[in-house]
This record gives structure tokens, sequence and C-alpha cells, in this order.
């Protein structure tokens, strides 16, 4: 993963987390402010923790989608394969043929 692309994402969520923070404290003002933040820390956390669950099951089906014969895991959203890739096929299989 690139660097600053981790770096931007901790920045943005500690940045979110603050802004959690800020709202639960006047939301709940009976609680002291650490335990809000704590809190806030814990939400964001579990959010992270189920976005990366979603990232890699979603890799995982991309994965299972190509090990089965799928050309492109976004396309199996359609029911039959992208235009023109069987012409493509057949001119890449024509053209191996040729040059034996």
């Amino acid at each position: 993963m690139n660097g600053k692309l981790v770096l931007k994402s901790l920045i943005a969520s500690v940045a979110l987390a603050a802004l959690v923070a800020m709202a639960g404290a006047d939301l709940f003002p009976a609680t002291p402010i650490l335990t809000v933040i704590v809190y806030a820390g814990c939400g964001v956390l579990i959010v992270l923790a189920l976005l990366a669950m979603a990232i890699v099951a979603g890799q995982c089906w991309n994965q299972f989608g190509l090990n089965h014969g799928g050309t492109d895991p976004k396309w199996m959203w359609f029911g039959a394969e992208p235009p023109g890739l069987q012409k493509e096929r057949d001119e890449s299989a024509a053209r191996s043929r040729d040059t034996r």
C-alpha cells in the first residue's frame, strides 16, 4: 500500500474521531471527555475493521471469479462476456497459430 494513502487515511480517521468526540461531548455533558474520546476511538476502530473485512471479502470474491473462468470480476453483474471479447480471443488464437 502507498505510504501517502496510509497517512491520509490515518489523518482522516483521527479527524473523524475528533469530530465524533466533540459531538459526543455536547450530547452527553455529564460524561467525562476522556470517556467520550475513548468511545469515539473505539467506534472509529470498529468502522475501520469492518471496512478492512469488506475489502478482503471483495477481493476474495474477485479472485474466486477469476479462478473459475471469469474474465473480469466487475463484469459478473452482466449476463454475458463484454462485447468484442470473443472476437479478440479468436484473433489472438489465430495470431498464436500463425507464429508457430
